[in-house]
């Protein structure tokens, strides 16, 4: 072979010219690492903030990761199955397998219904700290009935229901774990308001409808027959109890995160809008509860029937959490896509999760407290259903965009020191800095 092949020449003339360039941009292309890096532009866009995020939140990735990406199977297909179903809501929006798998059989046909029904308690204790919180909230609830004290016991249970859900919520964060401190700091800030506002609720209600009953009752509702012996309530309590104090708990969950998102590790995924909405909102949940139920630990509980206080402690421990932290989530969801997508119709969903029926529940508060127990808890359980139904999917669609941006292959990582999305290599493209050393 004395003369030189010029295709030859013209394709290593081409290597080296895309080696140099990628080497000049700190791409990470380097001797120990020579690997192609994934371009930017292929299911991402650069936004105002100087963030990844996907480009088209409709389709799926681009063709340039398709050709790599393994083919799809029954496993990956579905709107709730993604490339990572490792988080607890994850799992159970995918449809995991289970007693329905043997439809054929006289036991799946008994018992698959029954395992679809009970599926979603799963995501309260999948994790060991969910196990462990659940274990303690356990053991003092039965330290507080054996110490005659059934208020703090309620209390206990009150703030089991919340932390579980923000801990299901956090297990379905993406790019990277949020600071403890700054997670717990909001935590606070929620519990505060709370108890500010259903103190103030309280206080309306007593001045304003009826003082009966031992507990706050405006903080929580479930005034039963003291609400119906009182009669109607007035224009005051519909203005702060069912109007005015959930659009100030929703103005404050809607500041807090927002101003959160002021630092740069919060703006790369719309799941961070998620968990510090849960967060505030557990918080809140835990201060009304607190509230609602504090007289009842050194004067005792109220008489009531055991079907009333049946389906108040089904509601104060799961209803109400249920609703208002689901709703403080996609109230994050709806902040974080709006910024990122400027489209109102991806939000429907999250809005109505968070807004409408946050408004629904103070309503029912006031308006059914006077129809019993039975009719108002009837209401907030058709509430809860519907919020878990939207949430599901709304993080569904919160984590699948999440996942695009690091690409299907999982060919991008978050940046341990801006915090931004690089592609897998040896040296951040948006700050230089190395990501092996981190």
């Amino acid at each position: 072979m004395t003369e030189s092949d010029p295709s030859a020449a013209q394709t290593t003339e081409a290597l080296t010219t895309s080696e140099d360039e990628a080497a000049s941009t700190g791409d990470g292309v380097t001797g120990e690492d020579d690997s192609p890096i994934p371009p930017y532009d292929d299911v991402t866009s650069l936004n105002e903030d100087g963030d990844y995020y996907a480009a088209d939140h409709s389709s799926s990735a681009s063709a340039s990761d398709s050709t790599s990406a393994e083919p799809e199977t029954a496993a990956t297909q579905g709107r709730f199955n993604r490339a990572r179903l490792d988080g607890a809501f994850s799992r159970f929006a995918g449809a995991g397998v289970g007693w329905d798998e043997k439809a054929g059989s006289y036991i799946g046909r008994v018992f698959g219904p029954v395992e679809q029904a009970l599926r979603p308690t799963r995501i309260l204790l999948a994790t060991r700290g969910q196990r462990a919180v659940t274990a303690i909230g356990v053991v003092l609830t039965l330290l507080s009935l054996l110490a005659d004290s059934a208020g703090f016991a309620l209390i206990v249970l009150g703030i089991v229901t919340p932390v579980l859900m923000v801990l299901a919520v956090l297990e379905e964060d993406v790019f990277e774990k949020e600071p403890f401190v700054i997670l717990t700091a909001l935590g606070i800030a929620g519990l505060l308001m709370g108890l500010i506002l259903g103190g103030l609720g309280s206080w309306v209600m007593s001045e304003q409808w009826f003082d009966t009953g031992k507990l706050n009752y405006g903080a929580a509702g479930y005034g039963g027959r003291y609400a119906d012996a009182a009669g109607d309530p007035n224009w005051i309590i519909y203005l702060w109890n069912a109007t005015l104090m959930p659009l100030i708990a929703l103005a404050a969950l809607f500041a807090l995160p927002t101003l959160m998102r002021r630092i740069q590790r919060f703006r790369n995924e719309i799941m961070d809008g998620a968990i510090l909405g849960a967060i505030v909102t557990a918080g809140y949940a835990i201060g009304t509860t607190i509230v609602f139920l504090a007289p009842g630990i050194g004067d005792g509980l109220p008489r009531a029937s055991v079907s009333d206080w049946t389906l108040i402690t089904l509601g104060i421990v799961i209803t109400r959490p249920t609703i208002l932290v689901l709703g403080g989530a996609m109230m994050g969801i709806a902040i974080w896509r709006y910024n990122r997508e400027q489209n109102l119709r991806a939000i429907i969903r999250p809005v109505i999760g968070s807004l409408v029926f946050w408004l629904l529940l103070s309503f029912s508060t006031v308006q059914l407290q006077a129809s019993g127990v039975s009719v108002e808890f009837v209401f907030q359980l058709v509430l809860a259903f519907a919020a878990v139904a939207l949430f599901l999917q709304s993080i569904a669609e919160a984590v699948e965009i999440d996942q695009r941006v690091l690409g299907v292959n999982g060919n991008r990582i978050v940046c341990p020191h801006c915090h931004k999305v690089t592609p897998v290599g040896a040296f951040c493209a948006n700050c230089g800095k190395s990501l092996t050393d981190a």
